[in-house]
């Protein structure tokens, strides 16, 4: 790093993670910077707290109030995150320098969109997997897993707890509403100092690259890090690679 005062960094998870899919990123972080992890109500232990049905839009107005006042020299995101700080951005001012966009869910999700509409079924899944015995659930969660990493070796503990402490009418609802975004970043005066690095792989299978490529295209330029040979969820599938990526970024920019 540039000076000895160390770094701010916040991470944002993804649909259907919390806080604790990246402690151990967070924890190896912490030699370079300061680490923060917002988890959205609804996911993990932060219970949601809104009536609102526009989940999305709730999330966008929670972390713009949650970010006012704070000076990040970093934000790292993933899927679902960096949709919703896409969004604060676009309207928002704030006080950040660079930001890592890994597999953002990003104008819609076509994979999804044959899923989404059976809302009440999705509901029906999660409240059940919360009731029957994890031996009988987990087996159907570890398949299901496979449209986000590549290789069943990679379903774990965390991911499956992740699951099964999610609220089901939230969870639902928000992947009804990421499958159907009509979302597109304008770059401007508000959000034009920023830094933004995206991360993404080929081969996976919930965002689809032309949407990687409109988001290239919409931010202008940004720096561009393709991962091989994993899935949606790159934090997990390409753990130390991905870590060495963020620790070069804080080490040689930030």
């Amino acid at each position: 790093m540039r000076n000895t005062k160390k770094s701010k960094v916040l991470i944002i998870h993804g649909w259907l993670h919390s806080s604790k899919r990246y402690a151990e990123l967070g924890a190896k972080l912490s030699k370079y910077a300061d680490v923060d992890i917002y988890e959205f109500e609804g996911f993990g232990d932060t219970k949601y707290k809104s009536a609102k049905l526009d989940i999305l839009n709730n999330y966008v107005e929670k972390l713009n109030n949650y970010l006012i006042n704070k000076k990040y020299d970093l934000v790292i995101t993933h899927s679902m995150g960096g949709n919703i700080l896409l969004k604060v951005l676009n309207e928002y001012k704030h006080n950040i320098k660079y930001v890592v966009l890994s597999n953002t869910a990003y104008n819609g999700l076509p994979i999804l969109k044959p899923i989404a509409w059976i809302i009440p079924m999705t509901i029906v899944l999660f409240i059940v997997s919360k009731i029957i015995p994890k031996k009988i659930i987990k087996p159907i969660f570890s398949r299901i897993s496979l449209l986000t990493v590549n290789e069943l070796k990679y379903f774990d503990d965390i991911m499956f707890n992740d699951a099964l402490k999610a609220n089901s009418f939230v969870a639902s609802i928000t992947l009804f509403q990421l499958a159907f975004d009509k979302f597109t970043f304008k770059t401007s005066d508000i959000n034009k100092d920023i830094n933004f690095i995206i991360t993404y792989s080929e081969n996976d299978r919930i965002i689809p690259l032309k949407n990687t490529k409109k988001l290239i295209c919409d931010l202008s330029n940004p720096v561009v890090i393709k991962f091989d040979k994993i899935g949606h969820t790159v934090a997990l599938e390409a753990e130390k690679e991905y870590f060495k990526q963020i620790s070069k970024l804080l080490e040689s920019k930030v």
